[in-house]
């Protein structure tokens, strides 16, 4: 990876390298999407009914209240994505991947009642995937970043493995899927974030940075987001799907100390930022003008309702539904050790992985 001068608060290529750069991995990444796409995973932008979704959890007398909890059988659930027709990933800390069937919509659950179904499992065990994506397009299907430096590659519904991919000897810390590519970070000094075609093609160069570590990768409708730490102090990136190896905006202040540790993307542009013992809220096409509003919790991920108005909080032991600028707390759940949050397609349900091994799924009664 090449690690720019701690000086050097803006990273910049010469525009020769940048241009060669963006059209080698433009084939790769596609086009960058637009402004109206719904790239994000942290909820739709269409397709939602107000009268049933999340955002009425803030109307008098109404509150988030179970709507079910399954055991996923498996060790502490570690990391969470969920894909566009209702089917949810888990990765546990004993190596396990496996998918559940939860339905775009209550209405559309595969169980009476609105309840999931428990799906073929990708792996039983192996190297912990520390993170999940799910791929888009003719790529249909799971990416995973494992503790062994690996990309892996699952198919669905029917669980099938596709062959791995060593990238590093580090562990993967990161992985999105941009087009016909994933993009991965590692743990590495700088994070080595890089391009790996999902054709088999070679990978591209690590990006040049000032991230002294990355931990996040999200797509949202501003771009792909890189969340991370600067010498031990929060900061955040903002590039071009389309072309990655460049930095679009950054909000680097070194003033707000831990690391970044997960980001989730709003179908406004909102960005938030799950910290050490913080939450903070960015203009995701304006990062340079830093936070707008601050929650000092100790705050462990983040999904934003729908519409985008609300934010779901995960603290130890409870889920909180929070305005878009951190004022109130409007509704309030007690869930064991809450880790990774994500909304339904349907806007209805908020779901919840925890360390106990249970997935749980909120709703607004």
């Amino acid at each position: 990876m090449t690690r720019l001068p701690l000086r050097a608060r803006s990273p910049r290529r010469s525009t020769l390298l940048a241009a060669a750069a963006a059209a080698a991995l433009a084939t790769a990444c596609g086009a960058p999407p637009g402004a109206g796409d719904d790239v994000g995973d942290d909820g739709a932008d269409a397709g939602v009914d107000p009268a049933r979704a999340l955002d009425r959890c803030a109307a008098a007398g109404v509150d988030l209240v179970e709507a079910w909890d399954v055991d996923n059988l498996h060790g502490p659930i570690v990391a969470m994505a969920a894909a566009g027709d209702g089917t949810v990933l888990l990765a546990t800390a004993d190596g396990a991947v496996k998918q559940w069937s939860l339905g775009t919509s209550v209405d559309q659950a595969p169980l009476p009642g609105g309840r999931p179904s428990y799906g073929t499992p990708l792996t039983e065990a192996g190297a912990v995937v520390a993170a999940l994506a799910v791929a888009d397009g003719a790529a249909a299907g799971v990416l995973g970043a494992d503790a062994a430096g690996a990309l892996r590659r699952w198919t669905l519904p029917d669980g099938g493995e596709l062959p791995s991919r060593v990238v590093t000897t580090e562990p993967l810390t990161a992985i999105a899927a941009v087009g016909a590519a994933a993009i991965v970070a590692d743990a590495s000094f700088g994070g080595a974030m890089r391009v790996i075609p999902l054709d088999g093609g070679a990978a591209g160069a690590p990006f040049e940075t000032t991230l002294w570590g990355v931990t996040s990768l999200r797509r949202g409708v501003g771009g792909l987001y890189v969340g991370g730490h600067d010498y031990g102090m929060a900061a955040i990136e903002r590039r071009d799907p389309g072309a990655p190896a460049a930095v679009a905006d950054l909000w680097d202040p070194l003033t707000v100390e831990g690391w970044v540790r997960g980001l989730a993307a709003a179908s406004t542009g909102d960005l938030a930022a799950v910290g050490d013992a913080w939450l903070l809220v960015l203009d995701g096409g304006d990062l340079a003008a830093g936070p707008r509003a601050r929650l000092d919790q100790p705050v462990r991920a983040a999904a934003w309702t729908a519409s985008g108005a609300y934010l779901a909080v995960a603290v130890d032991g409870r889920v909180t539904l929070w305005d878009r600028d951190l004022v109130a707390e409007v509704a309030g759940f007690d869930v064991p050790d809450p880790v990774a949050l994500a909304v339904d397609p349907s806007g209805e349900r908020l779901i919840v992985a925890s360390g106990d091994g249970h997935l749980r799924a909120l709703s607004c009664r």
